[in-house]
């Protein structure tokens, strides 16, 4: 059974194809530089900070929402005040709120309101950059950058610990029922009962969840040929281009195949 950090990247990947920072509260920004390991970003710096660079930014303005919630595994159960209250529920009857019920561990509720997706305008210089900073012994091969970035105006995400987890939720806000919405911020929702959940944050504003990244690549399923060697060389199965990339050596064996593109995700942990 795979963890909730390695189940909740899965799935985001999997339904927006987009890495999912974990924890999701975590704030990242265009330009920062970072590690993966198992599709965990690990911020280690930014483009500004270690570099001075400043990349411009092309700012989205056309605001969206997204809903996903792990399919057969998720219920969302709204509740308006005036109506009689399940019982055993710590939401009273007078009480407006929303009760999320989860039946499987390691499953996620996201709901985000206001998403905007910004990203740095011009990947090609930033990569003509970052391939000579390589060059100059400045770049470690292993970084990675954000290139686009998914803000939301506020966003709820759940992610149960067992398959019992469960939350009550109370807007102490007037609630009007065509607009009851978990993420939204207005409502100003405090938890009144939760158990068993490894992520809990409910409608927090200025959220960065969801993010894509790029870097130096080489092609994956061929392995370059060495003119420094004179002659091919047969390579071990485990050892790909990247590996064998260097500053030294990019000008002569990579120079036609060293790229600046977008990371990749590692399938193997999705299973």
């Amino acid at each position: 059974m795979q963890g909730p950090q390695r189940q909740y990247t899965n799935e985001m990947h999997r339904k927006f194809g987009f890495f999912a920072i974990f924890t999701p509260g975590t704030p990242l920004a265009l330009g920062d530089i970072g590690t993966f390991d198992k599709n965990q970003f690990k911020r280690i710096s930014s483009l500004k900070e270690k570099f001075g660079i400043e990349p411009k930014i092309r700012l989205d303005t056309t605001r969206e929402d997204i809903d996903y919630q792990s399919e057969g595994s998720v219920t969302i159960s709204a509740k308006l005040s005036g109506v009689a209250a399940l019982p055993g529920s710590a939401l009273r009857d007078i009480d407006a709120g929303i009760i999320v019920e989860f039946n499987k561990e390691n499953s996620t509720v996201f709901r985000a309101k206001g998403v905007l997706t910004h990203s740095i305008e011009d990947t090609i210089s930033l990569g003509e950059q970052i391939v000579q900073l390589f060059k100059d012994s400045k770049w470690d091969k292993s970084w990675t950058v954000i290139t686009e970035l998914i803000v939301a105006d506020s966003a709820t995400i759940l992610i149960s610990q067992s398959a019992d987890s469960k939350i009550e939720l109370k807007a102490t806000a007037q609630v009007d029922a065509a607009d009851f919405d978990i993420a939204d911020a207005s409502l100003d929702f405090k938890a009144v009962f939760q158990r068993s959940l490894e992520t809990n944050i409910v409608a927090k504003s200025g959220l960065t969840p969801l993010f894509r990244t790029m870097k130096i690549k080489t092609p994956i399923f061929s392995k370059p040929k060495f003119k420094t060697l004179g002659v091919d060389k047969q390579l071990d199965d485990n050892i790909t281009s990247i590996d064998l990339l260097t500053p030294s050596n990019v000008d002569s064996d990579f120079k036609e195949s060293l790229s600046f593109g977008f990371s990749d995700f590692d399938q193997e942990t999705l299973f």
